[in-house]
């Protein structure tokens, strides 16, 4: 169903409770269910073609999308994900179905709030519909509200387009790096393909931030941010967005690509210390296998999942982030450790790598959302680690 219950879902009141519990249950309770944590290599690829008369010419077909703009990957029929690879998961026709219903009576209630956004906005009726994922139909109009864009671009008319046809360049190697890294962003999406009109507007976007923000200038997780933002809303809206997300709260993004990237050393412990706070057994064996968290999640928190993972996780988190914060990034985290558990657990360090690598195809976005949120992570959770690591 779709109820908008008004208390808080579980895993996210404010009452005390025995946390070791928690913990204890959590870990004993992981059972893997959204992970195909198929440990086998891949099979080899069929010849194709064998046999088969040579086919006459005929116009090619542009490629189908799915709902997202990703290319179709005709073996499995599912759209790709955040990056060339697509997700293995299988999801029952059924349950197709009914997500589509449930998206489509969603979209009726957001069209009615976004009319009163400044009513509805602060409500915990309102985050609680945040969570269950924003409807991609009305995404970047919500995503604009949460991330106050209009607001931003009556403070600075012009701005955009000032620095967007700017001629000045005060660092050629970041505008190299910059081209270099277009085409390794979203090469699997119609907008960013070779054929596609988006790497204009994305390398206008970077360029442009780099000159508004000089001391951070350039890192390659914004491009998939950016290009992110760009498949849901035009280029100056995309812009101040992305100096939102960087430089206001809740997000403060800004210092993850500073130089010395200070924010993701801190991000890193702080997801260290969740990890074997709730999952203590689990950070022992991968301590033994000598598994560094830097190893398998920087990319995870530098780019907020949009680097590789499913769409459908990756802006579902988002929606979530623009309004929470790092929080519900932590909770995602958590969730894939704890259903990773069982098979992690068999693995030593050169399985485990392999399996973070090939995580991103073999998850369930709507259901390991539904999960997350039922992990029982708290605000002085993070705030103790945030502060100790500041000590």
């Amino acid at each position: 169903g779709d109820d908008d219950e008004e208390e808080d879902e579980e895993g996210d009141s404010d009452e005390e409770e025995d946390d070791e519990q928690v913990m204890s249950d959590l870990e004993r309770d992981s059972k893997g269910e959204f992970l195909d944590a198929n440990e086998d290599e891949d099979e080899e690829e069929e010849e194709r073609g064998v046999g088969r008369a040579p086919s006459p010419k005929r116009t090619v077909e542009p490629m189908p999308t799915d709902k997202y703009g990703f290319f179709i990957d005709p073996e499995n029929k599912t759209g790709s994900s955040g990056g060339s690879r697509t997700t293995r998961v299988m999801i029952p026709e059924k349950e197709k179905l009914r997500r589509a219903e449930v998206e489509r009576q969603r979209t009726t209630k957001w069209l009615a709030m976004i009319k009163d956004w400044e009513e509805v906005k602060d409500q915990k009726r309102t985050r609680n519909r945040i969570r269950k994922g924003v409807p991609d139909m009305v995404r970047g109009a919500v995503w604009n509200l949460l991330g106050n864009v209009k607001q931003l671009i009556a403070q600075n008319p012009g701005k955009y387009d000032e620095l967007a046809n700017s001629t000045h360049i005060p660092n050629q190697d970041i505008r190299d790096t910059i081209l270099r890294d277009i085409n390794r962003t979203f090469p699997r999406h119609a907008m960013f393909s070779e054929a596609g009109k988006g790497q204009d507007s994305l390398r206008r976007v970077l360029c442009a931030y780099s000159l508004y923000d000089e001391e951070v200038g350039y890192c390659q997780g914004l491009g998939f941010i950016t290009a992110m933002f760009l498949t849901y809303m035009p280029e100056e809206e995309a812009f101040w967005q992305l100096v939102g997300i960087l430089q206001n709260g809740p997000c403060n993004m800004r210092s993850l690509y500073e130089q010395g990237m200070p924010g993701a050393q801190k991000v890193l412990y702080v997801a260290e210390k969740l990890i074997k706070k709730f999952f203590p057994r689990l950070t022992k064996h991968l301590n033994r296998q000598n598994c560094h968290i830097s190893m398998y999640s920087t990319q995870w928190f530098l780019t907020i999942f949009s680097n590789s993972f499913p769409f459908d996780l990756v802006v579902q988190v988002w929606d979530s982030f623009l309004n929470e914060g790092w929080k519900v990034v932590y909770r995602v985290m958590l969730t894939f450790m704890r259903y990773s558990a069982p098979y992690l657990f068999r693995a030593e360090f050169e399985q485990i790598m392999y399996f973070f690598k090939r995580l991103p195809e073999a998850v369930d976005g709507p259901l390991i959302m539904e999960k997350a949120f039922k992990i029982p992570l708290r605000k002085r959770h993070i705030e103790h680690y945030n502060n100790k690591f500041d000590r």
